[in-house]
């Protein structure tokens, strides 16, 4: 395919078109390398649910919602209409418009057809692991009730594959299929390669394996607090923000260390309200929200649901975890915790305060979590993270484009 557009000289900035899911675990980490791209003098054009508008124009990327879609979604439309929606936006801009490339979020499953189909190189972000069909059968069958019904071989996942291969936006014949078989050019993993499962499965050709994705990160607190100010040691909970309406595990968490030497500092969401968790001691301190990474610069343990941004993000910052997963990718995720020892795995049904204060004291005196934590977390940082990942998608794409210009 040549590239004949007269306005854009082969070498100058390129132009990328971005496309994830309205699902913030997964749009967080893109945000950093569309906003290294854009440092790097590249136009972006993000398309997205409508309602994350002022998180992408931050990043110096041009805000596109999804066509036809509304504005506040239920979960069903989040489901099966926002992935649709998204690739029939990227075909008409594509058809108005010309880009160099399309990046695209791993829970995006349709990127690659839809890259294929506009005759674009393409690059996957995946922020959890790289994928193959056995750790795909794995959350098939310990993801909770979406993941399983989405993932496992049954009725439904025969028919959703079935109706996707027939529109186009499968080249596979069933989803994992199309994960697995029908890799893009490259997929970027905002890991690093000593935490990715069964690493060895996903060659260096294909897979770069880059660290947790730091920048372009909300980063103001909330009133009153002052990190400086507690009693150490300081434990951070947090659930996320997926399926974080956990008031029986926050109140667990407040019985726990209500009488420990201890600072717990809690970030509950927008969904459960601080009055409704009763009295608070005087240092356990609750909040709709916090700056994550402030947080993990003076945590001493994180009791966490395990999603992967916050796992990184915590082993990057060398602080032990006591993961309590609540579904979707979080229970494989604690259990390579686990097993690479950079802390433990309670799992909800046994959450219960004596069991969350044994826990923590033991991840606190272990010193061999925290010789664990510093050589994974050494990988994390010598992994390159945004500034690796834009200039290896630039020299790509620039060299696509210069083979294209020759042709």
């Amino acid at each position: 395919m040549s590239d004949d557009r007269p306005a854009r000289e082969v070498g100058g900035g390129l132009r990328f078109l971005a496309i994830c899911l309205p699902y913030s675990g997964h749009i967080n980490p893109t945000l950093g390398t569309v906003a290294t791209l854009v440092e790097d003098g590249h136009d972006v054009t993000y398309i997205l649910d409508p309602r994350w508008r002022r998180e992408v124009e931050a990043t110096g990327a041009r805000f596109i919602p999804y066509d036809h879609y509304p504005q506040n979604p239920g979960p069903l439309t989040r489901s099966l209409a926002a992935p649709r929606r998204a690739f029939a936006t990227a075909q008409r801009l594509a058809a108005e418009e010309g880009f160099d490339a399309l990046l695209y979020e791993a829970l995006f499953s349709y990127g690659k057809a839809l890259a294929d189909a506009l005759q674009l190189p393409a690059v996957r972000l995946s922020s959890t692991f790289a994928y193959n069909r056995p750790l795909l059968e794995k959350l098939s069958r310990t993801g909770g009730r979406h993941l399983t019904s989405v993932l496992r071989d049954g009725p439904l996942y025969r028919a959703l594959s079935k109706h996707a291969h027939r529109k186009g936006f499968l080249q596979s014949p069933d989803f994992i299929t199309e994960i697995v078989d029908n890799p893009p050019d490259l997929t970027y993993v905002y890991t690093s390669r000593s935490f990715q499962v069964d690493a060895d499965a996903f060659p260096d050709d294909r897979f770069r394996f880059i660290g947790p994705s730091l920048n372009a990160r909300r980063r103001d607190s909330p009133a009153g607090l002052d990190l400086a100010a507690l009693k150490r040691p300081l434990i951070y909970v947090s659930m996320g923000t997926l399926l974080n309406k956990q008031r029986r595990l926050y109140r667990a968490c407040i019985d726990a260390f209500a009488a420990a030497p201890v600072s717990v500092v809690m970030s509950i969401g927008q969904h459960t309200g601080a009055a409704t968790l009763g009295a608070l001691p005087p240092n356990i301190h609750v909040y709709p929200w916090v700056p994550q990474l402030e947080l993990l610069r003076h945590a001493d343990l994180f009791i966490t649901h395990g999603g992967m941004n916050s796992v990184n993000e915590s082993i990057h910052a060398r602080v032990p975890m006591l993961v309590i997963p609540q579904g979707n990718d979080q229970p494989a995720i604690a259990d390579r915790i686990q097993e690479l020892g950079l802390g433990m795995r309670v799992d909800p049904e046994h959450a219960n305060p004596d069991q969350l204060r044994a826990a923590s004291e033991s991840i606190l005196a272990s010193s061999s979590i925290k010789t664990q934590l510093a050589t994974i977390s050494h990988d994390m940082h010598s992994a390159g993270g945004n500034t690796r990942a834009a200039a290896e998608i630039t020299r790509m794409v620039e060299a696509q484009r210069t083979r294209n210009h020759d042709t």
